[in-house]
């Protein structure tokens, strides 16, 4: 799953898009996000949908394996999350500790769903490396194949043994902090 992630590389952002951003170290549910649409363009949209049965809860993330299956997500058009690192939560006995995870010198390209009312994250079963941490992640879709995703064509997605992680402080559990520091490695 992902419930939080962010996009702070400002320079590396208008390098790579042409736009400009303002850093934000935590992303969560029900902000506006930036996404490469279905056209290859970027696109300003909220992060989750409101459906009507789930009572007043945001759908974030979708499985990789039910949106090809049935109707539901005939309508939804394929986008790429772009951000420079998510979070993920493992559940101890009591509490859950947060985890930064990153790609070495690259954005993490994450694989999504939108509609007019919003976009939401694709996830597929965790590699062996992140499964200690949660039993999700996102698919997250190389470089060099973003347009691939797109147009639903057979994807290339990273290997996980390529995503690096540590542990954070669980002020990253307040959605209204946003600094630098949230994601600093604490032992």
């Amino acid at each position: 799953m992902c419930g939080r992630y962010s996009l702070y590389s400002t320079g590396k952002v208008k390098k790579r898009f042409g736009i400009d951003v303002v850093p934000d170290y935590n992303i969560s549910p029900g902000h506006k996000v930036i996404i490469i649409d279905d056209q290859v363009l970027i696109k300003k949209i909220t992060w989750g949908i409101n459906f009507p049965w789930l009572k007043d809860k945001i759908h974030i993330n979708a499985r990789l394996e039910s949106i090809n299956t049935g109707s539901f997500y005939s309508n939804y058009k394929r986008c790429i999350f772009i951000t420079d690192g998510y979070f993920e939560w493992k559940k101890n006995k009591d509490y859950k500790t947060p985890y930064f995870h990153y790609l070495k010198e690259s954005f993490i390209y994450m694989a999504g769903l939108y509609n007019d009312n919003g976009a939401i994250i694709i996830t597929i079963p965790s590699s062996s490396k992140l499964n200690d941490i949660h039993h999700r992640q996102p698919l997250i879709i190389k470089d060099n194949h973003l347009t691939t995703w797109i147009q639903k064509r057979k994807i290339v997605a990273i290997n996980s043994d390529n995503i690096h992680f540590h542990k954070i402080s669980n002020k990253i559990n307040n959605s209204k902090n946003n600094e630098k520091n949230l994601l600093k490695k604490i032992n």
